[in-house]
């Protein structure tokens, strides 16, 4: 992700805001350019950021610092860990760059094998990545059915209840999984996993298996299966086919599995 290109894209509304906020306490373009400093220092930061540290590279005070990150934060651009209370790139950042623009590669490549699937099994494909410790879901491919997924497209998925979210954690290396399991598991359905014992299970078992599943874990109504698309062994991609739950069940997606792991080595085989 070009962050460089999103901190710009985000200069305009840092603007607008500022003007509003500040107008009558300090000059517009001091408000703007304190701004754009704090939101570039913690959008490439690698690791969450404090307020102390922001104060030492930016000679800015605490209260400043609070009173500005207050304004980023509140609108989407950064996010405060709960656990350390550091500062890191929020959702909104990665929202202002449209997805064919950031990862117009693997659409060109992927999209025509998407709308195989779907046709095949006229059911919705999702294409994600991960970003942010979420799933980004980048483009959708949906069925001619009446009834269907709701249109996920520049929207986050939580990792430990989305079966494309449960394949990347599939992936994590013991020491990430348990930094990640740090935080408690937020509970979206009566099916979704909190206890984290259970979801190392189930990791184990889709590190074996190389899909993953989510059966009514994320929405009740909805189930779904994932499968990674591979360069050099490393995840770089998501597809997803899911539908509502009443026509597609738990034994209809196993049943797929083959096949679409198929797919995923013919995808990755075109982007070594």
């Amino acid at each position: 992700m070009q962050l460089h290109k999103i901190v710009n894209t985000a200069f305009v509304l840092c603007y607008i805001s500022f003007m509003m906020e500040n107008e009558g306490k300090i000059t517009t373009v001091q408000s703007v350019e304190r701004a754009l400093d704090l939101l570039e220092l913690v959008a490439n930061s690698e690791q969450s950021i404090s307020i102390m540290e922001l104060m030492e590279k930016t000679g800015l005070n605490r209260t400043t610092i609070w009173r500005i990150l207050g304004t980023l934060e509140k609108r989407g651009y950064i996010e405060r860990d709960e656990l350390t209370k550091n500062y890191q790139r929020g959702v909104k950042l990665y929202q202002l760059v449209r997805s064919n623009d950031s990862y117009s590669y693997l659409v060109k490549v992927i999209q025509p094998y998407m709308e195989e699937i779907s046709r095949k099994y006229n059911e919705t494909v999702i294409l994600s990545v991960f970003q942010n410790k979420k799933m980004y879901n980048i483009c959708q491919v949906d069925p001619e059915q009446t009834v269907r997924l709701m249109n996920y497209t520049n929207t986050f998925s939580p990792l430990h209840c989305s079966s494309n979210g449960k394949m990347q954690l599939s992936y994590f290396t013991e020491e990430e999984l348990e930094s990640y399991l740090m935080y408690p598991l937020e509970e979206f359905s009566s099916f979704t996993i909190t206890n984290r014992q259970a979801l190392k299970k189930q990791l184990k078992e889709i590190r074996q298996q190389k899909y993953s599943l989510s059966i009514g874990e994320y929405d009740e109504s909805e189930n779904a299966i994932s499968i990674a698309i591979e360069v050099n062994n490393n995840p770089v991609a998501f597809i997803t086919l899911g539908g509502p739950a009443f026509r597609v069940s738990e034994k209809n997606l196993r049943e797929v599995a083959p096949q679409l792991l198929e797919v995923a080595k013919i995808i990755s085989s075109r982007l070594i």
